[in-house]
């Protein structure tokens, strides 16, 4: 019986030559400040607190001088906060409703 065409290209070719996808490079890894922002912005993280834990979690270096800044810490307060807006916008929460806690 006869080879079909794909059965015939797949016999021809060498053992090997495409079995393994070629080993994908490494994805370059962020830096702590920018992976703190992240979680802030990804809503994962709620408070400065949490996001620190997260950090060491992942044994990210240098966690307590890099989010020690004031100005790094204030953006990510507000990171937090446009995240919780935006996390009740898509739900129909009213802002202030769940900015008071009500």
């Amino acid at each position: 019986m006869a080879k079909s065409e794909p059965e015939a290209v797949a016999a021809a070719e060498p053992e090997g030559l495409f079995d393994a996808a070629p080993a994908a490079a490494p994805l370059p890894q962020c830096s702590t400040v920018e992976r703190a922002f992240e979680l802030a912005r990804g809503g994962t993280c709620t408070t400065i607190d949490q996001i620190s834990d997260q950090l060491r979690a992942e044994r990210r270096e240098s966690v307590d001088e890099l989010l020690f800044e004031d100005s790094v810490r204030k953006a990510l307060r507000q990171a937090c906060a446009e995240a919780r807006q935006g996390y009740a916008r898509a739900r129909g929460i009213d802002t202030a409703l769940a900015r008071s806690g009500l």
